[in-house]
């Protein structure tokens, strides 16, 4: 046994050995939990009871039937060993019809808790080969889950909210469709998989950590929850592979998600597989792979920042980029599009663009002199198309480095400009070399020297204001008056503005 639970299962022996009990009661067999004749002595445990529920062959029928209106609140509920133990209510759930400190399980080998509102300080399932399934009810924990062996399964709504979560070696942790569980810090210590179609949402300051691979596949839709790991806040270590998605979401379906948010950070030290999934690095937030990202038609939207060690393999993904992506030896874009929007920076060793690369609103102008290139690349490799739609802040004269490389290889299929604006008066030019990939930008009129479409006394001023500056043009800027790009405001550049005054 792992050490935290042998030192967990020591706090709980001393905790329950040091209680003041009114009295040990056990079930005997009546499912109807608030009758007196359910319970040995014909008394129903109190507050500071411990309620015990024997061996099957103690009495007859397994049913545990819990009265909404008559609430089951002890100090203890210990369940021995038996084949099947089935805790059920006969009504509404909004408000809790079992309270206890402790609820322990003990080897049973089927048991369930279903349409109930439980509200225990922990929960404790040991023994050989137990399992428990939570089907359609609410679990609410004040201190931990623990899981030490068997198998806990959450079914259909059903939704645990625990500070902690403890998963041992050889135990084992499923959620279904439409199950959630709401955790601050996951201990999954187990090598066996962390299976889910649910929600598995992990929002603490705590460090978590999952040693088994983690297997997320799509779920039903929901009306307000999706599918998939969400981690806000914290850190959560990922020690084996971890899959999102399943081939395509089938109909009345969800998509699985991969979401770190809340400034959390997320570190797997294996590999991410992404199919038909949705990836979401927000905002200060981070997610580092240790090993290769492969992904196959898969949403990925990085705000944060998003880092394979390894390689990053997008198959017909659509991938936006606001904050950060980096890939140390490999980026293949083989299908889909890589938009990089606003102030992005996307960095690898080698950067292979079979299909769309896209710059959509990106900042021409921001806090850094000399501009750094949104892209940056040991080798990078042409191909498909080079889409610019839409530049932010663009005047005349100024020229973006896009892409910037030790090498660069390789011819677009096609090179293409738009811009949201229709009324635009500035236009695009790309150049080329062996290492750079920059985006010009002139007024669409000839002595334009401000942009706004028209020669007038403005561009005249501009001119005679700036008379004899110099400004070497180099790639990431020349003067907006200096119309010839010759290093200097001068004649040349005001005889442009004459011939052209009025236009």
């Amino acid at each position: 046994m792992p050490r935290f639970s042998t030192l967990r299962s020591v706090a709980s022996f001393l905790v329950v050995s040091s209680m003041a009990f009114a009295a040990e009661i056990d079930w005997r067999g009546n499912p109807y939990t608030h009758l007196v004749n359910a319970w040995d002595g014909g008394a129903v445990p109190g507050s500071a009871d411990f309620a015990r529920v024997p061996s099957q062959a103690e009495f007859d029928g397994f049913a545990f039937v819990l009265n909404p209106a008559h609430p089951l609140d002890v100090s203890v509920l210990q369940v021995d060993q038996r084949a099947t133990w089935w805790a059920i209510s006969n009504g509404a759930f909004d408000t809790p019809n079992l309270l206890a400190e402790t609820v322990s399980l003990d080897g049973v080998t089927n048991a369930m808790m279903s349409d109930l509102h439980v509200r225990v300080g922990s929960l404790r399932q040991y023994g050989i080969e137990p399992m428990l399934e939570i089907f359609d009810a609410k679990i609410d924990l004040a201190d931990v889950l623990a899981v030490e062996s068997g198998l806990v399964r959450l079914r259909g709504g059903a939704e645990v909210t625990s500070p902690r979560v403890d998963v041992d070696t050889g135990a084992r942790l499923e959620l279904d469709s439409d199950a959630r569980l709401n955790v601050e810090r996951l201990l999954y210590e187990s090598t066996l998989p962390l299976q889910t179609a649910g929600r598995v949402q992990i929002s603490g300051d705590d460090s978590s950590l999952i040693n088994a691979a983690v297997e997320v596949t799509h779920g039903l839709a929901s009306d307000h929850e999706q599918s998939g790991l969400f981690v806000s806040g914290g850190f959560l270590r990922c020690q084996q592979r971890v899959s999102i998605g399943s081939g395509e979401v089938p109909d009345g379906g969800r998509e699985a998600e991969l979401q770190v948010y809340g400034g959390g950070t997320v570190r797997m030290e294996s590999t991410l597989e992404l199919d038909h999934a949705y990836l979401r690095p927000n905002s200060e937030s981070n997610l580092i792979v240790q090993g290769s990202i492969t992904a196959q038609s898969t949403r990925i939207d990085v705000s944060g920042l998003l880092v394979s060690v390894s390689q990053t393999q997008l198959k017909d993904c659509s991938t936006s980029v606001y904050g950060d992506l980096h890939s140390t030896e490999l980026l293949d874009i083989d299908g889909g599009t890589l938009s990089c929007i606003g102030s992005a920076r996307i960095g690898s060793g080698h950067i292979i663009c079979g299909d769309t690369l896209m710059f959509r609103e990106c900042d021409m102008i921001s806090n850094t002199v000399p501009e750094t290139p949104f892209v940056s690349s040991g080798t990078f490799e042409r191909g498909g198309t080079l889409l610019i739609r839409n530049p932010k802040n663009a005047f005349p004269g100024m020229v973006r480095e896009l892409v910037n490389a030790h090498e660069i290889t390789g011819v677009w299929d096609s090179v293409i400009f738009q811009s949201f604006d229709d009324a635009s008066h500035v236009s695009m030019e790309l150049t080329e070399t062996d290492q750079s990939i920059s985006l010009r930008f002139d007024s669409k009129t000839a002595g334009d020297v401000d942009g706004d479409g028209r020669v007038s006394f403005d561009d005249l001023h501009a001119i005679l204001l700036n008379w004899n500056e110099t400004a070497v043009p180099s790639r990431f800027w020349r003067h907006p008056a200096d119309l010839d790009a010759g290093g200097q405001v001068n004649i040349v550049d005001l005889l442009v503005v004459l011939e052209n005054y009025g236009n």
